[in-house]
């Protein structure tokens, strides 16, 4: 199997500081489901407090991939600020981001498997065109990605 683009990249930050579970105190209530029966979305529900204010974040993450048309998926987060007791709110940066040369340690035996060959964005969308080093096989040049933003109060 060849690894493929990583269409998944999302770096978040909460307030300035990047959204990773394995630097912020350990996540409370964290769950994992996946659903097969509803077409393969995986759900992850979990709560983070910030080191600074105690400002307590709840966060939703979904994922889909189609069954029946591999083509198609989707992501949403949700990201909520359930607790500010100093009253600071909390400022929230989404960065999409496509990774062409992705690295599968049993496979690839230290070596890039996949040569760059172009890479563009605009706010509508992103694309990575790769193509493995031998035999040559490219990967259409565009995946899309979509994204929209709702802020509530």
């Amino acid at each position: 199997m060849l690894n493929a683009v990583n269409f998944i990249g999302l770096d978040i930050a909460l307030s300035g500081r990047t959204l990773d579970l394995h630097s912020w105190e350990p996540p409370l209530h964290f769950r994992r489901v996946l659903d097969m029966q509803r077409g393969g979305e995986l759900v992850r529900t979990f709560q983070v407090q910030d080191e600074q204010g105690g400002r307590l974040f709840s966060i939703e993450a979904k994922r889909f991939v189609s069954m029946s048309c591999r083509e198609i998926a989707a992501l949403s987060y949700s990201i909520t600020l359930e607790k500010d007791p100093l009253q600071k709110k909390a400022r929230v940066k989404l960065a999409p981001y496509l990774q062409g040369n992705v690295v599968n340690e049993d496979a690839n035996y230290g070596e890039d498997f996949w040569l760059g060959v172009k890479e563009a964005g605009c706010p509508e969308y992103q694309l990575v065109a790769m193509e493995t080093k031998n035999p040559v096989f490219s990967l259409p040049p565009q995946v899309p990605i979509s994204s929209r933003l709702t802020a509530g109060h």
